[in-house]
């Protein structure tokens, strides 16, 4: 099955960079890296360069990665928190070392790195939001819920961590418990357009047109350029039979990404439209 729109698109993610090491890591612990016999060679180099380069917080971070494709946790988790101890300051070891206990299911463990972290942090980064973003992007939303509920206070400052998850919730038709964390995100980020994105799907799956309409056009009052908030845009106009504006919004949304094109046919919240000649010669 196809990943939700919203989940597959990252126009708002900013952190990529990141995310590409630490989806190993997750996919890893999940038993998903092919080849055991590739990744036993992997892990002898990592360790013979590990043994040469011993002040190297990414050679230990990719070795816990190794040692955790093969199931062997217990030296995994001491390649990461030898990153750590080498990179004290810096995010990104503490992210692979908390990814690692929340994949393990170790969540007060887990709550002892982030404490360190902020005992050490040297810089702003938001370590919920960035571990709570990777796991929304690999599918592993219900350790997400988990581990924010081991830190209610630390999600409740973070904008990041509540705009995901509002969606996880929102994916998972909580739709009460999704609307809390979106409106929560809006209040801390008050210039995003994204929560109020995620709303107007929200309202959509209510069928709740109307509602849906308002907060895409907020949407767009904080970013004209927002192509998932037109096409929210389209789809609770046509539900409203305001078919005229619906046909812009829609077009406006291809404009600025014509990928939309390819959900189009299947959206039953355009269907109203679909007897337009503008609607057909935009497909």
């Amino acid at each position: 099955h196809r990943r939700p729109r919203q989940q597959r698109r990252n126009r708002h993610d900013q952190h990529g960079h990141r995310r590409i090491g630490h989806r190993l890591l997750v996919r890893a612990v999940l038993g998903e890296l092919a080849g055991a016999a590739t990744l036993f060679f992997v892990g002898e180099n990592l360790e013979r360069y590990t043994s040469l380069e011993p002040y190297d917080p990414r050679a230990f971070r990719d070795l816990g990665v190794a040692y955790s494709a093969v199931g062997n946790l217990v030296q995994a988790e001491a390649a990461f928190r030898k990153a750590v101890e080498l990179e004290p300051t810096s995010a990104d070891s503490y992210m692979a070392l908390v990814l690692f206990l929340v994949m393990n299911d170790r969540f007060a463990d887990a709550r002892q790195v982030f404490a360190a972290y902020d005992q050490h942090k040297d810089g702003d980064v938001d370590l919920m939001a960035e571990v709570v973003r990777q796991l929304y992007y690999d599918s592993e939303g219900a350790r997400a819920v988990k581990l924010a509920d081991t830190e209610p206070a630390r999600v409740k400052a973070s904008a990041e961590a509540n705009f995901f998850l509002g969606k996880i919730h929102l994916e998972d038709g909580r739709y009460a418990v999704a609307l809390n964390h979106l409106n929560l995100s809006a209040q801390l980020y008050k210039t995003s357009s994204s929560p109020y994105v995620a709303m107007a799907t929200l309202y959509r799956k209510q069928s709740r047109w109307s509602a849906a309409l308002k907060a895409a056009d907020r949407a767009i009052k904080f970013d004209e350029e927002d192509c998932e908030a037109y096409y929210e845009r389209a789809c609770a106009l046509a539900r409203l039979r305001r078919l005229k504006e619906a046909m812009a919004a829609l077009e406006k949304s291809v404009d600025l990404d014509p990928d939309h094109l390819e959900w189009i046919p299947d959206e039953a919240d355009l269907k109203p439209l679909s007897s337009l000649p503008a609607f057909k010669k935009l497909l």
